[in-house]
């Protein structure tokens, strides 16, 4: 009988509601710091073109599933993640960009007048993607504890009334983890 890791490394449990579960269970216990680095050292990973298994490897075995998750929910584009330097989020030009944000570490729905901004956002970002900034639902703006840099998370609208049921859970997961970072 193979045990519950196995089983999930496996790939058996697929998209389904275990896995979100699983997911808010490691939410709760983890310091909102080790989260933060976590996700930021995923984004390093994927700019760099690097190997995500040696992401992996940064973790205890009992975490890599809600890692493995978090990092299918960034390559499906549910979530993106955008970085800005302060300079440039500190210069008149983009006053706008914290102008949209009540508070740093706050996830906010994005309004019509913050997707011209975020359209350039995305186009400096060393993020490439193909969401485009009418598919961005929540966004919530995070300064980089160690560098002098900021990020920008979203979470992007699902299109398909099946396919947005099926990822319900996933983008509270998202939620939670955005909301536990910013503690």
């Amino acid at each position: 009988m193979e045990d519950l890791y196995t089983y999930l490394k496996n790939d058996r449990v697929d998209e389904g509601l275990f896995k979100p579960a699983l997911g808010f269970m490691y939410i709760k216990k983890m310091d909102p710091d080790y989260l933060l680095n976590g996700v930021l050292n995923m984004y390093e990973y994927i700019i760099n073109k690097d190997d995500i298994k040696l992401f992996y490897k940064d973790f205890p075995l009992k975490e890599v599933p809600f890692w493995e998750t978090v990092y299918k929910l960034y390559e499906s584009e549910v979530f993106c993640i955008y970085d800005v330097s302060k300079k440039q989020t500190d210069e008149e030009e983009s006053d706008e960009i914290e102008g949209c944000f009540d508070e740093e570490g706050e996830l906010i729905k994005v309004t019509p007048e913050f997707r011209r901004q975020l359209r350039q956002i995305i186009n400096q970002s060393s993020s490439k993607t193909d969401i485009s900034p009418a598919m961005v639902n929540e966004i919530m703006l995070v300064d980089d504890p160690k560098f002098d840099k900021r990020y920008i998370f979203t979470i992007n609208k699902i299109q398909g009334a099946f396919r947005r049921a099926f990822k319900a859970l996933d983008v509270k997961m998202l939620e939670a983890m955005f909301k536990k970072m910013s503690e």
